[in-house]
């Protein structure tokens, strides 16, 4: 993949930039360091260093109703 000096860089900036998604990093570090990164392996990198929770741990609590029911549909809305 890379080597370890680039993988440090890429967990710096992550820890740096906590708000940026794993396509943002990837696409920060290709603009500042100018090598090639996927967001998969920064999604790889961070999982194996353990920042970053699996997708399988999230869950969404799901409902029967809409918390806010529509009360109607404007014709405007269906006809374009």
């Amino acid at each position: 993949m890379f080597p370890a000096s680039k993988k440090s860089e890429i967990i710096d900036l992550a820890s740096e930039e906590t708000e940026l998604s794993l396509y943002d990093l990837a696409i920060r570090f290709i603009d500042t360091k100018e090598l090639f990164v996927s967001n998969a392996s920064v999604y790889r990198l961070l999982k194996f260093h353990d920042l970053i929770t699996s997708h399988s741990s999230v869950r969404i609590k799901s409902v029967n109703e809409f918390k806010d029911k529509p009360t109607r549909v404007l014709d405007s809305v269906l006809c374009g």
